[in-house]
């Protein structure tokens, strides 16, 4: 781009000034989560200080989950109903916690064993059936939203929270 002198540069120099004040005066951590999950973002360990002492791989994981999001809101599948997530196998105070979130209360976290809970929920999917094209969007989770895939980045942020075991939540990842 060339710069001259009128409404190009004083274009360009707002939107350096944009860039740079929105680098030292934004809320670290992971950008680009969808309007409607933003109100989650410390919930599910995506703001500071949790987002970086997690370290690059819990960051890489959500971006990862941030990607797959994005796709699944392109496939417009619709939420899940209350009676479908009533009716999974997520672990009862992951479901507990969605209801509370969707109806506005207050959520409960977990006690202090939920790693092991939470290990055992993810040894229990169905990984096997997942192989070949589109196997994994069968899936009742597999939802993009509230009540979708996102219930994986906070069971692992609770296990790290809540496991009494600090990174345990590094081993299923």
């Amino acid at each position: 781009m060339t710069l001259r002198e009128g409404t190009n540069g004083i274009c360009l120099a707002v939107h350096i000034s944009l860039l740079i004040a929105n680098a030292e005066c934004s809320i670290q951590g992971l950008s680009g989560v969808p309007p409607s999950l933003a109100l989650y973002k410390e919930d599910l360990g995506l703001l500071d200080p949790t987002w970086s002492s997690y370290g690059k791989e819990w960051q890489e994981l959500a971006r990862l989950w941030l990607c797959a999001e994005t796709a699944l809101v392109r496939m417009g599948l619709p939420d899940l109903t209350f009676a479908q997530v009533n009716g999974s196998t997520l672990p009862t105070i992951i479901k507990d916690w969605m209801f509370n979130k969707l109806m506005s209360l207050d959520a409960v976290p977990p006690e202090e064993g939920f790693g092991n809970v939470w290990t055992l929920y993810l040894k229990a999917l169905p990984v096997g059936r997942w192989k070949g094209k589109g196997g994994i969007l069968k899936e009742l989770w597999c939802r993009p939203g509230k009540m979708g895939c996102f219930h994986f980045l906070l069971g692992l942020h609770w296990q790290a929270l809540y496991s009494g075991a600090g990174n345990d939540w590094t081993l299923n990842v």
